[in-house]
């Protein structure tokens, strides 16, 4: 971009005005948002005002957010916008407005890129850049002399994202009925905000283990009976096999949109929390939304019944963020972290599948770069 002023700008333009004219597969769309993004990069900043309508910036990326989904390459197009609208400065209030709603709805809707392994530095997800975009917004970057007036600025910011966590993950709390009937406490019920759909996964699972186990047993069985030449019997076994396949089919359809729907929402919000942790520059101790993430979030998640994989990776790699973050937290966790190393030795691994292997090596990788850090 920088040997091609010309071309960048031509591609900043395009971006702008809506005129790339793609092909099927969206190869020339994506082209044209990656040299522009380094274009605007790489600019001086006067160019850059001089060049860039944030109005008209703000409304492409909009679009390119709602289209994030159903288009090929969208969310990868999506992300170019992002870095631009992150480099780009705000001057009117209307703007600057736009651009935190903007903020908001990607952490609320952009399909958030979830990594099971530490993030690299030079490497920022649709999170990182939600996150940074509503920091810039709010007159916050990441170096900054710790005063007064920012530490406010901090928590202030904190508690909007914690509160966009909060709206996240209203479809996760208990049931209407069980919240008004006031047998448990308030604060349990905060923390434990996806225990209603984990708990429903883990019936799920065990009557799925249970018809698996039926069927193999009557497949033993029908194989007897017909050996036996007990044919009416082989029938009802037949008919039984059928009967258990069907709720089996049922089971596994409920326990596929259920794990959906809660890992989504989990691995959003586990996202939003680990790059607010990265780029703020808060004290914790004194900022009360972001530091009560810990024991109102990510604990409770690590203690799910039911948990993915991916989604205990993503647990874990939070809490190694807000470790590096608080010496007290990192030596409270200190023996976790050594024991979870401890799972990949040889000598502790009892025979497992390559998947569950893998599993093991991912959650090692993040709390090893914690433990680095």
């Amino acid at each position: 971009a920088a040997r091609f002023k010309e071309e960048g700008i031509a591609a900043v333009k395009a971006v702008l005005s809506g005129s790339v004219k793609g092909d099927a597969n969206g190869i020339e769309e994506v082209c044209t948002a990656l040299l522009a993004r380094h274009a605007v990069t790489v600019m001086r900043e006067d160019d850059r005002d001089e060049l860039i309508d944030a109005p008209l910036l703000l409304q492409r990326t909009n679009e390119a957010l709602g289209s994030s989904v159903t288009k090929p390459h969208g969310a990868f197009v999506l992300r170019q916008l992002l870095y631009i609208v992150a480099f780009v400065d705000f001057c009117d209030e209307s703007s600057r407005r736009r651009a935190e709603r903007l903020a908001e709805a990607t952490l609320q809707r952009a399909p958030l890129t979830t990594t099971s392994v530490a993030p690299s530095a030079n490497v920022l997800t649709m999170a990182d850049l939600g996150i940074l975009i509503m920091r810039k917004c709010a007159g916050l970057c990441k170096f900054q002399p710790r005063s007064a007036k920012i530490q406010a600025l901090e928590a202030q910011c904190s508690a909007r994202g914690v509160l966009l966590i909060s709206d996240l993950c209203q479809p996760l709390q208990g049931a209407p009925e069980a919240d008004a009937s006031g047998s448990g406490d308030d604060e349990a019920g905060e923390g434990q905000f996806a225990t209603r759909l984990s708990n429903r996964l883990q019936e799920l699972n065990d009557a799925i283990e249970e018809r698996l186990q039926r069927r193999t047993a009557f497949v033993a069985q029908k194989k007897k009976a017909i050996a036996n030449e007990e044919f009416i019997q082989a029938q009802r076994i037949k008919e039984a096999t059928t009967k258990n396949d069907t709720e089996l089919a049922h089971l596994e359809k409920e326990h596929l949109q259920l794990k959906a729907e809660r890992d989504g929402i989990l691995l959003r919000v586990l996202a939003i929390i680990r790059s607010m942790l990265r780029w703020s520059g808060s004290d914790l101790q004194k900022d009360p939304a972001l530091f009560g993430t810990l024991e109102r979030i990510m604990r409770p998640v690590v203690s799910l019944p039911a948990l993915s994989e991916n989604v205990e990776v993503a647990a874990i790699a939070a809490i190694s963020t807000f470790c590096v973050r608080d010496v007290v937290s990192a030596q409270t966790h200190w023996s976790l972290f050594l024991e979870l190393m401890r799972a990949i030795r040889p000598e502790n691994q009892p025979p497992m599948d390559s998947k569950y292997k893998q599993h093991l090596m991912n959650r090692s990788a993040v709390v090893a770069s914690a433990l680095a850090d």
